[in-house]
């Protein structure tokens, strides 16, 4: 790994915090330990993935099993979220996972649960803040008027805000995990 991981804050959320203290707390100096835990928590992600992506299809009528396979037997795929071990498996799951809930129950049980699992995404890996709009979207239906879009957005920017808040007072970093975002900016790392 480059040196500039082992001097720097890591640019996750608490979610994910959590999970590597809790990997560091099984595996201890065992590096195979951690790393096949890591695989596992990335197969976590997977499943997630492989089991709401094709009930988000069904919402839409595209065949679901078309796009388990061309989803969960892209090699790809594969070697993007199991292989690399990295926390982008999970961080998509509880989006696609939010998504769903979202799409599926245009009420607040949808709302607040695709709200709810987008924001442990986002506390996983904050680029999944992109997917909370378009979870007040759905949450304001079909239709919805400008006014009532806002609404949504506000509050589903509201849930997020506090759920953060709230998991950032447990861990007690508030949230200063948010300058670690930072850490890679001005980086360049040849191979990618």
């Amino acid at each position: 790994a480059d040196p500039l991981w082992a001097q720097s804050p890591p640019p996750y959320g608490p979610v994910f915090l959590w999970i590597e203290e809790f990997v560091a707390w099984i595996a201890g100096t065992n590096v195979d330990v951690g790393i096949y835990l890591f695989r596992g928590i990335a197969v976590i992600g997977v499943a997630l993935i492989a089991y709401y992506a094709p009930k988000i299809a069904t919402l839409h009528d595209i065949n679901a099993t078309r796009t388990l396979w061309l989803i969960a037997a892209n090699p790809l795929f594969i070697a993007q979220f199991v292989t690399a071990g990295h926390n982008d498996a999970l961080m998509t799951g509880l989006a696609v996972a939010g998504t769903y809930y979202a799409a599926a129950h245009r009420n607040w049980k949808g709302g607040l649960l695709g709200a709810t699992l987008v924001t442990m995404a986002v506390a996983v890996k904050p680029i999944a803040l992109v997917v909370l709009p378009f979870i007040g979207l759905l949450w304001a239906g079909h239709n919805a008027s400008w006014p009532r879009k806002f609404t949504y957005w506000a509050l589903t920017l509201g849930i997020a805000v506090i759920e953060l808040g709230i998991m950032g007072l447990i861990n007690g970093f508030g949230f200063g995990w948010v300058g670690a975002l930072s850490t890679t900016g001005g980086q360049l790392i040849w191979y990618a």
